[in-house]
């Protein structure tokens, strides 16, 4: 309230007459019969349901080896039954079921995750409806095959409910919807194959052991489905809790950063600034000013990393050709270089066009170059590669980036320093950690690099050995014109 209180009236009257001088007349604006069509609005998706699409694609889509295998047995158990019985209906429905199956996967995986806030909620509706449908249609099958009589395929309906069921619970039971779905849907095959196998008994006796077996499998059933739902929720809110904790002691490493970054430069400037006024001589007084320049230029320097490493620094990507583009960065980056070091261009085949924003990159290759140079401070030569790089399967860095399968530019940065040490590597991208004592390196290069890469929809990645590190930026190639192998 007092904050409020105590800005000037006159700013909040001068803005409100800035903001009414370039309105209309509300009379003149609408007329008595003018209606205002607003746009469509598209219905978003909450985080809770990004999570859940998420994790729907992620189990059902990228568990290769489980969704073969549950269609192999699936397609095996079609033939087997259709030898054993003849009816060529139930092999055409388990058939049929495996290849609408196969393709709700394949639309499933082009559903664009990299950005689930893009997803609308129609398509969330869908997704769940289909897989709820799917696993549906599949349980008709043992209630039908309940209902023909026969030992054998009393058995192999058994099986396949089991099997269902075990699917499910281990698959779904992270998903809130799936949780409540799975066994309710359980609960009605279990009972419709009851009431069947009571119909086949006159005894009272028979028939209460029925309904008590079948109930108490669905009431255990319900049980497993909510612990392992409500394990899964604890893990998560442990998690959050741990994750919290983590950006918060980022947090405040990053403002012990600025603060002491900060105030060495101004302490630096006004030390000098205050110097000059009390020098007569012209080249002194030059000098000191020029050591306030020079503080000035590095503390804009600070700025501009920490803006970059907070995804912040506005891109002007374009199409770039790798045969021009990487040269005339080389050239730039060799004037920065002290004395006794060699950057050197490695030789690379064709490349497709790049689209990045070169200045931006160069920032960010500047940024790696000068940690190359802090890892070899007796001098050596440093090389700057690029080629091209394609993953089939989704690659994590540092526990949290993530590239999608395509093909990608790698341009690293390779020193034949030190190295870094094993325990080092999951921090030295941490923003103002560094282990170099200049205070000219204020930590942030790498974070900085790490953040252009991920705002071009990229990743870095750090290999360290002893004699070598490597530091690779992961760019996203739009139009590749070769796979590597």
């Amino acid at each position: 309230e007092q904050k409020r209180n105590s800005i000037p009236r006159f700013k909040i009257h001068k803005t409100v007459s800035i903001l009414n001088a370039n309105l209309p007349p509300m009379k003149d604006a609408l007329s008595p019969t003018q209606v205002i069509e607003q746009p469509p609005v598209r219905a978003g998706l909450t985080a809770v349901q990004q999570e859940n699409l998420m994790i729907l694609r992620q189990q059902d889509q990228t568990r290769y080896i489980e969704v073969a295998l549950r269609i192999s047995i699936t397609l095996l158990a079609a033939v087997a039954l259709w030898q054993y019985t003849g009816q060529i209906g139930i092999f055409l429905w388990l058939a049929a079921h495996t290849v609408l199956n196969a393709t709700y996967l394949t639309w499933l995986s082009r559903i664009p995750m990299h950005q689930p806030h893009s997803v609308s909620l129609r398509t969330y509706r869908i997704a769940f409806a289909i897989c709820m449908t799917l696993i549906t249609a599949f349980g008709v099958v043992p209630v039908y095959l309940v209902w023909l009589n026969e030992p054998v395929l009393t058995l192999t309906a058994l099986a396949g409910l089991a099997g269902l069921g075990l699917q499910n619970l281990i698959v779904h039971s992270r998903i809130r919807a799936m949780a409540i779905f799975s066994p309710v849907m359980l609960a009605a095959l279990l009972g419709s194959c009851g009431a069947i196998y009571m119909t086949h008994t006159d005894s009272m006796a028979g028939q209460l052991l029925i309904l008590t077996c079948f109930t108490s499998i669905c009431g255990y059933y319900a049980f497993c489905q909510y612990r392992m739902f409500n394990g899964h929720q604890q893990i998560r809110a442990a998690e959050a809790r741990a994750a919290e904790a983590q950006r918060m002691q980022a947090i405040g490493q990053m403002t012990r950063g600025i603060a002491r970054d900060f105030n060495n430069l101004i302490t630096g400037i006004q030390g000098n600034l205050e110097l000059s006024k009390h020098l007569s001589d012209g080249a002194d007084r030059e000098k000191t000013l020029e050591q306030a320049r020079d503080a000035t230029e590095r503390a804009a320097l600070l700025t501009s990393r920490l803006v970059a490493y907070a995804r912040q620094t506005p891109l002007r990507p374009d199409n770039h050709d790798m045969a021009d583009l990487m040269p005339r960065i080389a050239s730039t980056l060799r004037q920065e270089l002290p004395e006794g070091h060699k950057l050197t261009l490695a030789p690379t085949g064709k490349m497709p066009p790049l689209q990045v924003d070169g200045a931006q990159l160069t920032r960010a290759l500047s940024a790696l170059l000068a940690n190359a140079v802090a890892a070899t401070p007796d001098g050596g030569t440093i090389t700057l590669r690029n080629r091209l790089v394609a993953f089939s399967n989704p690659v994590t860095y540092f526990g949290r980036t993530g590239l999608g399968p395509g093909t990608y530019c790698a341009i690293s940065m390779i020193d034949n320093g030190t190295g870094i040490a094993p325990e080092l590597l999951d921090r030295v991208t941490e923003p103002f950690f560094t282990t170099s004592p200049s205070p000219r390196h204020s930590g942030l290069g790498l974070p900085m690099s790490l953040g252009f890469a991920e705002q071009s929809g990229g990743a870095m990645g750090i290999t360290s050995t002893p004699g070598r590190t490597e530091v690779t930026l992961f760019l996203p190639c739009p139009d590749p014109v070769t796979r590597p192998s």
